[in-house]
């Protein structure tokens, strides 16, 4: 596909720092699959949960997992090439590794089997690789898969660390700029068994805060990103209007004392009610905080996506909005940037890389992606 038709395909993007497709293409490909559900616990978390003793505000985990051996890197990986490295998803639930501008098969990387009935995740890792979620038992079933964190190096192998998530669906996962903490969003049976966890990366020594919804919050949460100051989180929260559950983006200081997340209820998405968060992230060293949203009518496909620079503080907009695609109905958004912000991966109906201004189709029918740290 030309450069010239992938422009018209996306139209205005913003800034040429971040470019999604337009509405004939969402048109195109018509209402994919239905989005994951955003705001929801699965119901095998929730049947553990609910005969478990979680405590008031703490965040339990059911074990901690000894070592895992390593698998032998594969002599496949890292592809050949000299476009940007990225790990992903394919649509056949497999971590794959490719390269951008490559119309070659992506390469599977061995020893991780992604979770199934939640999404697995992704998150560049600036000390080399990336780090995932995977599951320790793929032959649970759907939604009761325990999952874990492991570090995948560019070479394929891969080192499971930290606790064995049983009782909670990791729905946001980040690791800092200076790459020894990671942070992993938890949701829970209960808004007092959901919050936030940043634990340190392996090799650091640190210790474990966990963050908890205010009462009255509900304590969902999805996507997660660290300001390039690594003290900072923003994340997207979610809470109870009149039109059911919703979301806005908030930030919350990790360096302040205190174990409460802020609060969401009384907070608009950045565009008003109308509109629902789909994705936030920093670019990179930029300072710059954007937000995905919808603003519409999902079911029906009408409305449009817009991308949006937000306040931290606020979660309200911070400049102008620029609209991506006309209807609805795509795959679940999402965003990646690079650690200094001159490319950025965007997740709309397909996968698409916007580098120091160059637009480009990435290749391989990936679902999720993320940039070598």
């Amino acid at each position: 596909m030309t450069e010239d038709r992938l422009r018209n395909m996306f139209g205005q993007y913003a800034q040429a720092d971040v470019a999604v497709p337009p509405a004939e293409l969402v048109v195109a490909r018509g209402r994919q699959r239905r989005r994951r559900a955003r705001f929801g616990i699965t119901a095998a978390a929730l049947a553990l949960a609910l005969t478990a003793v979680l405590g008031a505000r703490q965040l339990v985990h059911l074990d901690r997992a000894g070592p895992v051996p390593k698998p032998a890197a594969s002599p496949l990986l890292p592809p050949p090439g000299s476009g940007r490295l990225l790990l992903g998803l394919d649509t056949m639930d497999r971590f794959v590794m490719t390269r951008a501008g490559s119309k070659a098969t992506p390469a599977v990387v061995p020893g991780l089997t992604p979770l199934v009935g939640q999404p697995s995740l992704l998150a560049a890792n600036p000390g080399g690789g990336w780090v995932v979620t995977f599951t320790t038992d793929p032959g649970a079933p759907s939604g009761s898969q325990p999952a874990r964190l492991a570090l995948v190096s560019v070479s394929g192998e891969s080192q499971p660390f930290g606790p064995v998530f049983r009782l909670y669906s990791v729905t946001g996962l980040a690791v800092s700029p200076d790459g020894r903490r990671v942070a992993v969003e938890l949701v829970g049976a209960t808004p007092a068994a959901s919050g936030i966890e940043v634990l340190p990366m392996p090799g650091h020594r640190g210790t474990i805060r966990n963050w908890h919804p205010r009462r009255g919050d509900t304590g969902e949460f999805v996507s997660l990103s660290w300001a390039p100051d690594g003290r900072r989180l923003s994340y997207i929260a979610g809470f109870e209007s009149g039109g059911g559950l919703v979301g806005a983006v908030r930030t919350l200081d990790t360096s302040a004392p205190g174990s409460a997340a802020p609060s969401v209820n009384d907070v608009s998405p950045a565009l008003g009610r109308q509109c629902r968060p789909d994705a936030v992230a920093w670019l990179g060293t930029t300072g710059r905080l954007d937000a995905l949203e919808e603003c519409g009518n999902p079911v029906t496909g009408r409305g449009r996506e817009i991308l949006v620079p937000v306040s931290p503080g606020t979660g309200m907009a911070a400049g102008p909005a620029r609209t991506l695609a006309s209807s609805l109905g795509c795959a679940e958004p999402w965003l990646a940037s690079s650690r200094n912000g001159s490319a950025v991966l965007i997740g709309y109906c397909a996968t698409f890389l916007i580098d120091h201004g160059r637009l480009s189709q990435v290749h391989g029918g990936l679902v999720a992606a993320a940039f070598a740290g």
